[in-house]
């Protein structure tokens, strides 16, 4: 969603919009750093080039003329303390940003030392309570056995490459695991939108997939509405490469604002997940919550997909789901997230 535009001279301008903090904007100006990085060859010459960056936040009540002022004080400050290097308009966003750029350099060390591991939550049928699967879901566990909450570290890797090697690395350990489950047991991996648009992820999914060596209809990816806003001939074409090899997508936080029925039409979508904002509404006896799971339910039913209600966390919210029609549930009253033994 960034948008690169030129300024003047040898300026361009870069938007980012949607971070979770300002402070995330430290990790896009790092990756534009590295990008940058190497010889250019002009003529005989050889150039070197550097990228001095000015950063600037503001919000829906900022004015463009302020923060292009201020991005540009910014830049000026990073070209006079050396170059090649970033730096924040605002003292207290830039200290936020170095801590962000720390977890990113943290997070690449944890990748290497395989310090990210799945913990599985089932999901069962919702009559009987019987567990047919898990869905995988990724957390850092450190060596001296110190767990990181996700919400510390997937808003850093969302604006990297390493949500992709962290998609990748949760494949990867939860195809071994489900090597290991029996019967029909199946394991649902969720898929960032950074790797949908990666060009490498499909690649190495798929290989990773061959050489697991299991009946692929056990694999069920979730991809989010969000992740799939702005569908694409690669989303697209990325979703039916592994779709052919048997492999389920599943359509995750489905009612979340984003709905469009042309992605149920439009990508090869074999499952809907009900967001766990509709359960707890139903448990608060919403109304319009409890006829819209309804309807979603009956949706799904019409095109033939399988359904999954999250955030199940009491019997009389199983039960009500149940008889609206969802087929399985997943959520607190079934079991937390662990470590499967």
């Amino acid at each position: 969603q960034d948008l690169v535009g030129r300024g003047g001279g040898a300026e361009l301008l870069v938007l980012v919009p949607g971070l979770h903090d300002p402070a995330d904007a430290a990790v896009v100006a790092d990756r534009l750093l590295h990008a940058a990085q190497g010889e250019i060859a002009i003529g005989p010459h050889l150039v070197l080039p550097t990228v001095s960056i000015g950063i600037a936040a503001g919000s829906s009540r900022s004015h463009a003329d302020d923060l292009l002022r201020d991005a540009g004080i910014a830049l000026a400050q990073a070209k006079s303390q050396g170059r090649n290097h970033h730096v924040f308009a605002d003292v207290v966003i830039a200290k936020e940003a170095q801590r962000r750029l720390d977890i990113d350099g943290a997070i690449r060390s944890g990748l290497r030392d395989e310090e990210f591991v799945p913990w599985f939550q089932p999901v069962v049928l919702l009559p009987d309570g019987t567990l047919t699967g898990y869905e995988a879901l990724v957390r850092w566990v450190r060596h001296d056995g110190s767990a990181v909450e996700p919400a510390a570290f997937l808003p850093v890797a969302e604006r990297s490459s390493l949500i992709t090697e962290l998609d990748l690395a949760v494949l990867e350990q939860s195809l071994l695991t489900l090597r290991r489950l029996p019967g029909e047991l199946t394991v649902a991996v969720n898929v960032a939108a950074q790797s949908l648009s990666s060009p490498s992820y499909v690649e190495r999914a798929l290989a990773l997939i061959e050489a697991a060596d299991l009946p692929t209809h056990r694999l069920h990816l979730e991809v989010t509405e969000t992740a799939v806003l702005r569908i694409n001939h690669q989303v697209r074409g990325a979703m039916d490469r592994i779709a052919a090899t048997g492999v389920r997508w599943f359509m995750d936080d489905f009612g979340t604002g984003y709905s469009s029925i042309s992605h149920l039409r439009d990508l090869p979508i074999s499952g809907m997940k009900l967001d766990r904002s509709f359960t707890a509404a139903l448990g608060a006896g919403d109304e319009t919550s409890a006829r819209l799971a309804q309807a979603l339910a009956g949706l799904a039913q019409g095109l033939g997909l399988d359904t999954v209600a999250e955030g199940v966390e009491t019997e009389a919210e199983a039960a009500e789901l149940a008889r609206y029609g969802w087929v399985h549930g997943q959520g607190w009253l079934f079991g937390r997230p662990a470590p499967l033994a």
